[in-house]
């Protein structure tokens, strides 16, 4: 995740033919690939057939962290698992891809590096936010980016290009352990602290008179106890929701039906327990083995798991020893399930 998110107390003026650009909704990712594709075109209808070189720098993904609202938005929720989680499913995704060997062994975390689970609850909301903002700007740098190379197979040159992508360095130490929302504090020897980031994020929207608590996603549940007939039909319908930010909870799992089909269909974020399984699993040792063998599914496929029907303390107090995240019932929050 990163470390720096930029300074707002740096002011800089861009000039371009000792013009400053004025338009609405400006960013330079958009205006250096028009740029790009508008030299390209121009040379090759003045020298056609004659090699072009295109050096194209652009400010993504270097403080400040700038991106479209809506870039970041489809990263809302995304990295909520922590950054132990999206470490391991990044490098099983980097193995899938044939980017490193099959064979390839995860190394231990930097001992430098919390874990995710004794971090506080306000430091994974502004860590979970930093990254948002900064997978939203990768994203929308690539998405221009992508827009460049759709101009080269415009112009049948796409095949006789060679197309180099090169980044100078990582994270940026100016964000030391909590990130930064401004660089010039570090260089202070004053660090932002993860109280000030917090505070600071919801001030900015109280200048919109919107006052906001702890961030929660909407969650859409579905009942396993429904049979459905088509879940493809099922992921159509529910698309809109989830590319709106909507996440996915499947309830009464355990219950019948279609349990893992479910899994394999839909992007679910939250997996509700059957409370049968919750209720009878401190009389029946094959029961609990079953709850405790879902809560490791899902925390291996980055879901979390809420137990129904958890009407006492010793339940709740097992639960929390196999791994369940919440739970429902008279115990909900007290015990807390972390």
């Amino acid at each position: 995740m990163p470390s720096g998110a930029g300074s707002p107390a740096r002011s800089c003026t861009l000039c371009c033919d000792s013009h400053t650009p004025t338009r609405s909704g400006y960013h330079l990712t958009e205006d250096l690939c028009d740029r790009a594709i508008a030299d390209i075109r121009d040379q090759k209808q003045a020298n056609t057939g004659r090699p072009f070189f295109t050096y194209l720098a652009l400010g993504a993904a270097h403080a400040p962290l700038h991106a479209p609202k809506e870039f970041i938005a489809k990263y809302k929720g995304k990295f909520d698992q922590g950054w132990d989680k999206v470490r391991a499913e990044t490098f099983e995704r980097q193995k899938k891809l044939g980017i490193i060997p099959k064979d390839t062994v995860l190394p231990p975390a930097n001992p430098g590096v919390q874990a995710w689970a004794d971090l506080t609850a306000d430091q994974k909301q502004v860590y979970c936010r930093l990254q948002e903002v900064f997978a939203g700007f990768v994203d929308h740098a690539d998405h221009h980016l992508g827009r460049v190379f759709a101009a080269l197979d415009e112009m049948d040159i796409r095949d006789n290009t060679l197309i180099m992508l090169v980044s100078d360095n990582g994270a940026s130490q100016e964000g030391l352990q909590n990130g930064t929302l401004n660089t010039d504090r570090y260089r202070n020897y004053f660090p932002d602290t993860v109280e000030e980031m917090l505070e600071n994020a919801m001030g900015y929207c109280q200048t919109c008179n919107v006052m906001l608590g702890p961030v929660k996603p909407i969650v859409l549940e579905l009942t396993e106890r429904q049979r459905i007939v088509s879940l493809e039909k099922l992921r159509a319908d529910l698309q809109p929701f989830i590319d709106f930010g909507f996440r996915l909870a499947l309830d009464d799992f355990g219950s019948g039906y279609s349990s893992y089909l479910y899994l394999a269909h839909l992007p679910v974020s939250f997996l509700k327990i059957e409370g049968w399984l919750v209720s009878h699993m401190r009389q029946d040792r094959k029961v609990a083995g079953i709850v405790e063998s879902l809560a490791n599914f899902a925390r291996k496929e980055g879901m979390l798991t809420v137990a129904e029907h958890v009407e006492d303390a010793e339940t709740a107090r097992i639960l929390a020893d196999m791994g369940v995240d919440y739970g429902q019932g008279w115990h909900f929050g007290r015990p807390q399930l972390v």
